[in-house]
């Protein structure tokens, strides 16, 4: 984690003031049930070759609005891509019950509907008995403009339950157009066409710590443990070097963080979460 992230979330603790992002009426996404999705871009820097799109997928009780994301937008901005990070229904700023999540797809149809958006397609209604409210069209995604142009990927970026989602939503998209089969929601299912050609832009997905579990036959158990020993041995890059020790929390979760975190979480932080 940046230095200048932690010392502005310390600073920000000791003076009993929010380390949160504030929160932007200016980018949002009505999602397919009728719940206002909160998002936030970061353009790429003009001064780069724009590249693609990276699409941040928080996990449970957590949301995109923490100090870190200025951070990341940042660093992807100079590196000529565009940075979007979503508040998934019940998280964050966006609407819906606190932490309610009744099925995953719901999830996975968050993602896709602002990814419609962000590609500028599928005008539909969120069923929500009122026209203003309306997937793509009320949609102000910063990106949009830019992400239909030209053929640069998009990528998906998830930590935790968002490495889930982000799983899920790449096989939608990677579904040879039956979205529905894997996503078994109206939306999917009605928009295939179109998640179709959004699929063709996917350049991969990026887990963080997902919560996902190999689901493997137990006679394979013992040779994948060979497999993960001899993959330890391989190259790491420099950020990752001592990960393994006991300077990791020097690397990535200092006790500062930690504390954030935990005070960051639904139901402690009303803030981004009321």
């Amino acid at each position: 984690m940046s230095l200048e992230v932690e010392a502005f979330i310390r600073t920000s603790m000791e003076q009993g003031k929010p380390a949160n992002l504030a929160k932007s009426e200016s980018e949002f996404v009505m999602n397919s049930r009728g719940q206002k999705l909160a998002c936030r871009s970061v353009l790429p820097s003009p001064a780069s070759e724009y590249k693609g799109v990276v699409v941040f997928l928080h996990g449970y009780c957590a949301h995109g609005n923490r100090p870190i994301q200025s951070y990341m937008g940042k660093s992807f901005s100079e590196a000529g891509y565009g940075y979007l990070t979503v508040d998934m229904h019940g998280h964050g700023y966006s609407e819906g019950v606190r932490g309610l999540v009744e099925s995953p797809w719901d999830l996975v149809d968050d993602v896709l509907g602002v990814l419609l958006a962000l590609y500028g397609e599928g005008m539909y209604s969120s069923h929500s008995g009122s026209d203003d409210r309306l997937l793509g069209q009320q949609s102000t995604v910063h990106l949009r403009g830019m992400a239909v142009s030209g053929t640069q990927p998009l990528f998906l970026l998830g930590h935790s339950m968002g490495g889930a989602v982000a799983t899920l939503t790449g096989l939608a998209l990677r579904s040879n157009g039956s979205a529905g089969s894997v996503c078994p929601t109206a939306l999917a299912r009605s928009n295939e066409a179109a998640l179709a050609r959004i699929g063709t832009r996917l350049g991969g997905a990026v887990l963080v710590a997902p919560l996902v579990e190999i689901n493997a036959p137990m006679a394979a158990k013992p040779l994948l443990e060979v497999v993960s020993l001899c993959c330890g041995a391989a190259p790491m890059p420099a950020m990752l070097v001592g990960s393994g020790n006991k300077d990791n929390d020097k690397i990535w979760a200092s006790a500062v963080y930690r504390e954030y975190c935990a005070t960051d979480a639904w139901p402690q932080n009303k803030e981004v979460t009321h």
